[in-house]
């Protein structure tokens, strides 16, 4: 049985890697184009090879993307930005954002959310 112990995280400021601004980019095309994709409240109807994510809830301008800096599944990125930080990585008026890492440092997983749970880090076997 798995235990939560919460291990502390560390503030990084991230550079957006080049594919991350690609899928962002597409994503604002699809925002600005009123795509059902970005209007729709869905957890993945936006999706590359490396990223998925969507509308989180319809009527609003926020997204929630998942990001695989690398191949495989156990690193991974949590976004959420609103329409205006993704037009302006789009548009490249912005390229870094704030991110909580693990303080393990080989494990990649980062989030916007300081408050979030890593499935390797913070949990224990009892």
């Amino acid at each position: 049985m798995r235990k939560e112990k919460v291990i502390p995280k560390n503030r990084e400021i991230v550079i957006l890697p080049e594919r991350l601004v690609s899928f962002l980019k597409d994503v604002n095309q699809m925002i600005t184009s009123d795509d059902e994709s970005a209007t729709i409240e869905s957890d993945d109807l936006m999706q590359c090879e490396y990223a998925y994510g969507g509308l989180v809830d319809e009527g609003a301008n926020s997204y929630s993307f998942t990001y695989f800096p690398e191949k495989g599944i156990r690193h991974k990125w949590y976004l959420t930005l609103n329409a205006s930080d993704i037009q302006m990585i789009a548009h490249d008026e912005k390229d870094t954002i704030v991110m909580w890492a693990c303080s393990d440092p080989s494990c990649q997983t980062k989030s916007m959310d300081p408050n979030e749970r890593c499935f390797y880090c913070d949990y224990v076997e009892e």
